[in-house]
């Protein structure tokens, strides 16, 4: 269980790091590819992107929009 922690720990901060680096911007969809080995149910991303947005950080949203289709 702590190595989850741990493991679930380093990638917010790697994600914090890869936005910064980005004017503060993250792609949804990165965070998705971070975390996707880990499994985690809808409540778990929302408290991410809860985290993420506390920092200051800009999701971007980069899926189709329905007239793109």
């Amino acid at each position: 269980m702590n190595e989850t922690i741990t493991a679930f720990e380093e990638k917010l901060k790697e994600l914090l790091a890869l936005a910064k680096k980005n004017k503060d911007v993250i792609e949804v969809e990165k965070v998705n590819d971070v975390f996707k080995e880990l499994n985690l149910d809808v409540h778990q991303i929302d408290k991410i992107y809860e985290y993420l947005e506390s920092h200051n950080i800009c999701l971007l949203y980069t899926s189709p929009s329905p007239r793109d289709t």
